[in-house]
């Protein structure tokens, strides 16, 4: 679902939102859903300010291009921690001057290495602390010590994050559920 302006709605909107949506899933079919929102601003000389769009829609690369753009993103973010039983990445918290996680317990995680195939950077604990630690039970299942990867785009993440919380985030996904989910 997209917006094409301050919130109002002029005369044939209705009419564009539904050929941008229908362009939108024809694009996802094809595998082409990134070149879709910039085909519609060239072709209808539509400027959408937001992309809504379900967890399949939600990926990385598609949060950043469409941020990149000027657009937000208006989509859930992967979480492929969320079943588990142990701390969740979001447990752990970012510390910009040591540029290192901060565990549940108060131990850094530091740089260990960047995997560029998959744009992540990886942390971990150091041996010592994490094998001593009360709670690694509740950390790791490894015999080793705990790692947290960190997206190159993690900046862009947040702010798709920091979204969520708004009323504008909220009315697109009630939008979106009216167009795409009847």
């Amino acid at each position: 679902m997209v917006s094409h302006g301050s919130g109002q709605q002029s005369p044939g909107s209705v009419l564009y939102l539904g050929k941008l949506l229908s362009l939108l899933v024809a694009g996802v079919e094809a595998g082409g859903w990134l070149a879709r929102p910039w085909r519609c601003r060239f072709r209808w000389k539509l400027r959408p300010h937001w992309v809504s769009g379900d967890t399949t829609y939600g990926t990385v690369e598609n949060i950043v291009s469409v941020e990149a753009e000027g657009i937000r993103a208006y989509m859930p973010l992967p979480e492929t921690d969320k079943h588990s039983p142990l701390f969740r990445q979001r447990d752990f918290t970012w510390d910009e001057e040591p540029e290192a996680y901060v565990c549940p317990r108060g131990e850094l995680l530091i740089f260990s290495h960047r995997v560029y195939s998959k744009e992540i950077t990886i942390y971990r604990a150091e041996g010592r602390t994490c094998h001593a630690c009360p709670l690694k039970a509740k950390c790791t299942t490894s015999s080793n010590v705990r790692s947290i990867s960190r997206s190159f785009h993690e900046e862009c993440l947040a702010r798709v994050r920091e979204y969520h919380q708004t009323e504008a985030y909220q009315k697109a996904r009630r939008k979106r559920q009216l167009w795409m989910e009847p």
